[in-house]
C-alpha cells in the first residue's frame, strides 16, 4: 500500500533571546535611567501553550520608578512598562505593568506568554520593553544589572537565556 501525503513543516526561528540597554553611560545619585529590553516575538505555531517571561533584578543602588521623571510607584508590587513592536501592528494589547518581588521589590517579572501567542501575525518582529529606575544613595561605582528570558512550550521544561547585562557607571561623590 502506497500512501501519498503532504506534510507541512514549520521551521522555528532561532532560539529566543533578549538584550538590555541603558540610555546613559554614566549616572549620578537621583538620576533616572531608562532601560530598554529588546526581543523578537517567537513563532509558537503548533504549541498549545508557551511561556515567555522577562526577569530583571536591579542592584541595591537602583529603584524601579513610574516614569522618566522619577515618580514613585503607585504600588510597590508593580512597575509600569511600555511595549512597542518595530514594523508590526499595534502593541496596545501588551501588558502595561510587570510584577515586582524580592527584597526591596527589585526583581521584575514580565509575563508576555499570552501576548506572544496572541500576536503571531507579528512573529519574528522585534519588540521593545521600556521601564525606568532611579539611582539611590546605595549606588556603587559601577551599577550592573541583568535581564534574562525564560521561554518554552512545556511547563517545567523551560530554557533560561544567559543574562543580558546593562552597566551604568555611577559617580557618587560629594564635593565640599
Amino acid at each position: 500500500c502506497i500512501r501519498d501525503s503532504t506534510n507541512t513543516v514549520n521551521l522555528k526561528t532561532e532560539a529566543p533571546s533578549i538584550t538590555k540597554k541603558a540610555d546613559t553611560e554614566t549616572v549620578e545619585i537621583g538620576q533616572v535611567v531608562t532601560y530598554t529590553v529588546t526581543g523578537s516575538i517567537p513563532d509558537t505555531t503548533g504549541y498549545d501553550q508557551y511561556q515567555y517571561k522577562i526577569y530583571d533584578t536591579l542592584s541595591n543602588g537602583l529603584d524601579f520608578v513610574k516614569s522618566a521623571t522619577g515618580e514613585a510607584l503607585d504600588n510597590p508590587n508593580a512597575v509600569n512598562v511600555s511595549i512597542a513592536i518595530t514594523g508590526g501592528t499595534d502593541a496596545s494589547t501588551a501588558p502595561a505593568t510587570a510584577v515586582l518581588s524580592g527584597t526591596g521589590y527589585r526583581t521584575m517579572t514580565l509575563d508576555l506568554s499570552a501576548w506572544v501567542i496572541a500576536n503571531q501575525t507579528n512573529k519574528g518582529k522585534e519588540f521593545t520593553v521600556t521601564y525606568y529606575a532611579k539611582v539611590n544613595a546605595n549606588a556603587v561605582v559601577t551599577e550592573k544589572n541583568k535581564a534574562k528570558l525564560e521561554y518554552g512550550n512545556k511547563p517545567g521544561e523551560t530554557t533560561t537565556t544567559t543574562p543580558s547585562e546593562a552597566e551604568t557607571p555611577t559617580y557618587p561623590l560629594d564635593i565640599l
